[in-house]
């Protein structure tokens, strides 16, 4: 699993309080989000939530580590965005029926113009 990925998976736990809210938030199964904070665990050496039968708190290193994966998650997010919005440039051309284009193309086409007006 993509270690960005086990970040995101560890703010989710975080953010919702339980590995269920974060399973269902990332659609992804229970098993898979446990496993995720298991290896990040192992990696960090420490253990970030603490789990019972009805609740799950993350730890001081875990709130931490939390706080820290948000911030990166954040910039990595911030630099894809700042990177895919630069690069679009050029010609747009579609081809649809002329009922359909009118209806259903023409007003996504309008907000696309109005986002990327390189295009």
């Amino acid at each position: 699993m993509d270690r960005l990925d086990e970040l995101a998976i560890f703010v989710a736990v975080i953010q919702h309080g339980s590995l269920a809210g974060a399973a269902r938030k990332l659609h992804r199964s229970a098993p898979a989000i446990t496993r995720a904070i298991a290896s990040l665990e192992q990696r960090f050496g420490a253990r970030l939530v603490e789990r019972t039968t009805r609740r799950l708190a993350p730890t001081e290193a875990g709130l931490q580590l939390a706080e820290r994966a948000r911030a990166l998650l954040h910039g990595y997010q911030d630099a894809l965005m700042g990177t895919a919005e630069a690069q679009l440039t050029g010609l747009l051309r579609i081809t649809a029926p002329v009922q359909f284009g009118r209806k259903h193309v023409a007003p996504v086409v309008m907000a696309f113009l109005e986002r990327y007006p390189q295009i």
